[in-house]
């Protein structure tokens, strides 16, 4: 029988100050479970555990060694071109690219933004969430990521932050101040990423978000963006 193998996630590791790895079962081989269950416990403290949302019977085995739903997982994808009508982003007033005055702003979005995650839903990795979606906010605008923001009344109400793989592109955070939602921001938003993806040569898009997050699912879907798969992600700790 294979042994159970599991990626050792370095950064997370490093970044929550906890042994960190990820396991994603396969549900067409026999996994013996119990060697999981036994791991060393010197090796691992948590393991992100992700799993079909079909896979009940996995579930139910994950949840019998002590594993808790976190979140459900849907990634959405659309085709570039294909997608929701995109605008020039100096089409739309409002729209802009990142300045350093935005900082303050963009922060609060991004701490906003994190209280939705798995990780705010972990108590054990509860206080890191809003310093984890600060990381991605700082990666976005330090250019190795890139954003683009809306701005009103002199602040930005509107954030979205991507990056680039090849030919795709992905977005990393979305969100809108609650003072500005219902305005067609994020489709705004949305709509000059897929430009700006169409435009470097990317071929499709991409985003993950948590499915119980209706109204950024609705949102995704208005852009062209359609739900593909959907996992479900559980942490098991070792104490």
């Amino acid at each position: 029988m294979r042994a159970v193998e599991i990626e050792r996630l370095s950064w997370d590791s490093a970044f929550f100050s906890k042994r960190i790895g990820r396991l994603r079962p396969d549900p067409d081989r026999e996994t013996d479970l119990r060697r999981v269950a036994d791991l060393d416990r010197s090796g691992f403290d948590c393991l992100y555990v992700e799993l079909d949302v079909a896979a009940a019977d996995l579930l139910d085995r994950w949840l019998a060694l002590g594993a808790r739903v976190m979140d459900v997982r849907a990634e959405l994808s659309a085709v570039v071109g294909e997608a929701a009508p995109v605008a020039a982003a100096s089409e739309v007033e409002g729209l802009s690219v990142w300045s350093e005055s935005d900082r303050q702003d963009a922060a609060a979005l991004a701490e906003d933004l994190s209280r939705w995650s798995r990780f705010a839903r972990d108590p054990a990795l509860r206080d890191s969430a809003a310093r984890l979606y600060g990381h991605w906010l700082e990666l976005a605008i330090s250019g190795a990521h890139e954003a683009l923001v809306w701005r009103a009344g002199g602040h930005i109400v509107g954030l979205l932050t991507f990056r680039s793989e090849a030919d795709d592109a992905w977005i990393e955070l979305l969100d809108i101040h609650e003072s500005h939602r219902g305005q067609g921001i994020a489709l705004a938003l949305m709509r000059a990423f897929l430009a700006r993806a169409h435009r470097d040569g990317r071929t499709r898009a991409n985003v993950r978000t948590q499915l119980r997050n209706l109204r950024a699912v609705h949102a995704y879907e208005r852009a062209g963006f359609r739900i593909g798969r959907v996992t479900l992600v559980l942490h098991w700790w070792s104490h």
